[in-house]
């Protein structure tokens, strides 16, 4: 149901829905209060008066005609009530959006690193929707998919609620082909070309309980033929070079409390495609997601020792995010301060949580500036020193509306390692 009550500052009203009454619901079989302050009562117990007050005022709480309510309006039972909720300012993300087309249908962005699509948790005001919202003046804009924060390019908004269902559909229905763009360390984790504290971490995770062979777990093939093994997310490929190819498919879950999401036995739910398009044999190793220290702090607490004895020596830091490395080696590490980084070519075939990024980690290939894969580092969310470098390069699919095969391909690129 489309709230009665348009968007304050590009954020969309909340809803909150009333017990009782015959249509089906959650609390359809509790009986309902007289009127909406008895209601607000029970449910916020907690709430002075006064703060349900400014519900009701500066709040504009609103039944579904767009009716504003008191609190001692008859409560209309199992209705389903508006209001504007009190979002503090934040701290601008210092990035911008860039638009890639725009018709009478349809908004198609370029979304940069570290800006969510959508208000999510932390980021209400800065997101990518509230922005265009706000700076563009159209309060209906709303985004038919979604990328993560820390991944950037093509990102599709729906201009009119009339037609918004067909391009929605359009996803539900898996007809849109998508392709992105990522660069990837290629050296497992025992590779002589992996440098950094990263390694450490994940010589220590590989015989933990995420890289457990699950029970049953489907097979990936690869482009030669034989079958890969995908018995966990840290399963190295033994050998990699331009060309590769492979198909993973696997049941992903995320876990309640934590960002990881894991592969686990079960029917699977996702499917990816990856294609390795060219290799940099001698790419500085500037950590997976942040700094070298920070790595190396999270990866000692999870060894359950220093963060020097994970690194296999001295983390050095700079203040820019890059591991200081004096010479050929990084200080104290005993591996080389470079490893191969490859560019692939990648194509989910459905559309879950850290599908790319959990499917590359499960290959043994992280994707460069990951904040969370192999090793949650618990990153900033200000912190814009290690992009992740995960891009969504091209859209294609058959207009619901006009019957025309439309393809938006981005304008961002990937940050390529020094050569």
């Amino acid at each position: 149901m489309r709230s009665p009550l348009p968007p304050r500052d590009g954020i969309t009203a909340q809803r909150l829905r009333a017990p009782g009454g015959r249509r089906t619901h959650p609390r359809a079989s509790e009986t309902p209060p007289a009127t909406v302050g008895e209601w607000l009562r029970a449910d916020f117990p907690e709430a002075s008066d006064a703060e349900l007050e400014a519900l009701t005022t500066r709040g504009e709480l609103s039944d579904e005609t767009g009716r504003r309510v008191t609190l001692t309006s008859l409560l209309i039972p199992g209705g389903i009530y508006f209001f504007h909720r009190e979002f503090p300012p934040e701290e601008r993300v210092p990035v911008e959006i860039s638009v890639v087309h725009e018709d009478a249908e349809l908004l198609v962005i370029d979304k940069p690193h570290f800006l969510a699509s959508t208000p999510n948790g932390r980021f209400v005001r800065e997101c990518a929707v509230t922005r265009l919202r706000v700076e563009r003046g159209e309060p209906d804009l709303v985004a038919i998919h979604r990328l993560d924060r820390v991944t950037a390019g093509l990102l599709v908004l729906s201009r009119r609620p009339e037609t918004r269902g067909a391009y929605q559909r359009l996803f539900q229905e898996r007809r849109i082909r998508k392709t992105y763009r990522a660069l990837a360390w290629l050296d497992g984790p025992s590779g002589a070309g992996y440098a950094g504290p990263e390694a450490a971490a994940r010589e220590q995770i590989a015989g933990g309980p995420l890289a457990r062979r699950a029970a049953g777990s489907p097979a990936v093939t690869g482009a030669a033929g034989p079958a890969l093994d995908s018995a966990g997310p840290v399963q190295p490929v033994a050998e990699v070079s331009a060309g590769w190819a492979a198909c993973r498919v696997s049941r992903l879950h995320k876990p309640n409390g934590g960002r990881q999401v894991v592969e686990v036995p079960g029917a699977p739910n996702a499917r990816t495609e990856a294609r390795l398009l060219r290799v940099w044999e001698s790419a500085p190793a500037e950590g997976l997601g942040g700094t070298a220290a920070a790595v190396a702090e999270r990866g000692g607490a999870a060894a359950g020792g220093t963060a020097a004895a994970v690194a296999g020596g001295t983390a050095a830091a700079t203040g820019s995010g890059e591991q200081a490395a004096g010479g050929p080696a990084a200080a104290g590490s005993g591996r080389p301060a470079r490893g191969r980084v490859g560019e692939f070519e990648l194509h989910p075939h459905t559309g879950r949580t850290h599908q790319l990024r959990v499917h590359m980690n499960a290959w043994g290939m992280p994707l460069v500036g990951d904040p969370v894969y192999p090793v949650d580092l618990e990153p900033d969310p200000y912190d814009f020193s290690s992009p992740l470098q995960l891009l969504a390069s091209r859209l294609e699919f058959r207009d619901p509306l006009s019957g025309e095969e439309r393809v938006f391909e981005s304008g961002l690129g990937l940050r390529p390692p020094m050569e």
